[in-house]
């Protein structure tokens, strides 16, 4: 009788070491409730926050550096710092150019006031590091709404945004 009891016993404890794993990239990023709520509160703390210049660079920390410079030179366009057609041709090869979008880091319209964030979901893997997600913004000053496919990436043991395409 006491052999029917400590097998099970000893199955149970080799299973729950087993599961002691690390968690892959795949599987943080199958909880697709955990990566929308992420993100949601990395756009929401940047563009509702009074300190910006401070919030900027805690916002580098949540992307990958090739996106960061990416769209720093894209804000460069505005201020006649680089031509569109110098933009173009450094990062063609890397991302879609054309939903760089206009101003700054998820901004879409002059002295934007306050945003939230109406939805944000998950569209489809595009590896097993890498998922978009559709997200709308509003601003709730000038009830004006802005749609962008933001790109989510697991690296380095972190998750970052390495893309964010504008449609507006």
């Amino acid at each position: 009788m006491r052999h029917f009891l400590i097998m099970p016993i000893i199955l149970l404890l080799i299973s729950s070491c087993k599961n002691n794993k690390p968690e892959s990239s795949s599987q943080i990023l199958l909880d697709t409730v955990a990566v929308k709520n992420w993100l949601t509160k990395v756009i929401i703390d940047y563009r509702n926050s009074e300190a910006s210049l401070a919030n900027e660079n805690q916002l580098s920390s949540f992307l990958t550096d090739d996106y960061y410079r990416y769209k720093s030179m894209a804000i460069g366009i505005e201020y006649d710092t680089i031509t569109r057609e110098q933009f173009d041709e450094k990062w063609k090869a890397n991302f879609q150019t054309e939903y760089v979008g206009k101003m700054g880091f998820f901004n879409w319209c002059q002295d934007c006031g306050t945003v939230e964030v109406p939805s944000c979901s998950f569209l489809r893997p595009i590896s097993s590091s890498a998922q978009i997600f559709r997200v709308v913004l509003k601003d709730v000053r000038w009830q004006s709404n802005s749609e962008m496919d933001v790109v989510v990436v697991f690296k380095e043991n972190q998750l970052l945004i390495s893309d964010v395409r504008h449609y507006d």
